[in-house]
């Protein structure tokens, strides 16, 4: 009986990996939207939200211009950017979303990207700086072969 039912944990992980491998080959994200994105549509299509997209591209021009992410941290607190607990941006979240690809309108699975559904927020270029910026050049995007 445990057995079976190991068995049937394993297959439904393996599905369920099949299912986001397919859904980010089409440019799709499983999961919620990140910020500065609405939820995505019926058809999994995510759309900049009119009020926190600008908001984060502030976050990414200031970031841009050699400001700390304290100093992005303040600017989202100041226009009202929470995170999902409605509390301050961490720090680490904001690093965390200078470092993500998605932003470029790429969607990254595994260690390959994808083109995306969504508009980006910001250019793969201004990506690239912006991995110099927050130190991680070895995240930038790479020409396609």
């Amino acid at each position: 009986m445990a057995r079976e039912q190991q068995q049937k944990g394993i297959a439904r992980s393996i599905r369920i990996q099949q299912g986001m491998e397919a859904a980010a080959k089409e440019g799709r994200v499983p999961g919620p939207a990140r910020t500065g994105y609405n939820s995505p549509d019926f058809c999994g299509v995510s759309a900049i939200d009119p009020v926190k997209g600008p908001i984060v591209r502030q976050l990414f021009t200031c970031l841009l211009a050699g400001e700390s992410l304290r100093a992005a941290q303040r600017i989202a607190f100041q226009e009202g950017l929470s995170g999902s607990t409605g509390n301050l941006l961490s720090l680490a979240t904001i690093h965390r979303m200078a470092r993500d690809p998605f932003y470029t309108g790429l969607v990254r699975y595994g260690n390959e990207e994808y083109r995306g559904t969504h508009e980006a927020l910001i250019s793969v270029q201004e990506f690239n700086n912006l991995q110099d910026e927050v130190g991680y050049p070895q995240n930038k995007i790479r020409p396609q072969k």
